[in-house]
């Protein structure tokens, strides 16, 4: 699923639109803090994603 939702999120060309996306939106950040939580991960997802 976060797979999933990073590769959505890449096909985002604005960064803040991007960024709203993965954060705002409160289905995909639970998404990505229960991923970082399973997988041991600190950072986020979209500080990695290209701008």
């Amino acid at each position: 699923m976060r797979d999933d939702l990073l590769s959505r999120a890449a096909r985002i060309d604005e960064p803040a639109l991007r960024e709203s996306f993965l954060k705002s939106l409160s289905a995909n950040a639970r998404t990505l803090t229960l991923a970082r939580a399973w997988l041991g991960e600190h950072s986020s997802p979209a500080r990695r994603l290209p701008s």
